[in-house]
């Protein structure tokens, strides 16, 4: 069962789908304890977007780099699916090309 899909055309850092000024940060998935897994990919031509495990994402600090898609949603931009992570995930960008898409799956 899926029990949250977001969709963000910006990064956000009030709500997992809203959207803020593309150079902030945001978590867009919190804690969970019965996360089975996460997935999220970059579906955007804006560039590089920064995930960290964790809040605080930025090109500073950050633990993957999810590559840009070659055009908009096209399904080629980087992805990550991760099966063991439960606590927050934050994700920052540097355009207002920057689009991602995730999902959380839980029992």
């Amino acid at each position: 069962m899926i029990t949250r899909q977001s969709f963000s055309d910006t990064i956000s850092s009030s709500s997992p789908s809203g959207t803020q000024a593309s150079n902030s940060y945001g978590t867009f998935l919190d804690a969970n304890s019965n996360r089975l897994n996460f997935y999220v990919q970059n579906v955007g031509t804006g560039g590089a977007l920064y995930l960290k495990y964790g809040t605080g994402a930025s090109s500073a600090t950050y633990n993957l780099i999810l590559k840009a898609a070659s055009s908009l949603e096209n399904g080629d931009g980087g992805s990550v699916v991760d099966e063991i992570w439960k606590g927050p995930i934050s994700i920052s960008g540097n355009s207002s090309f920057n689009k991602y898409i995730s999902w959380e799956l839980t029992p």
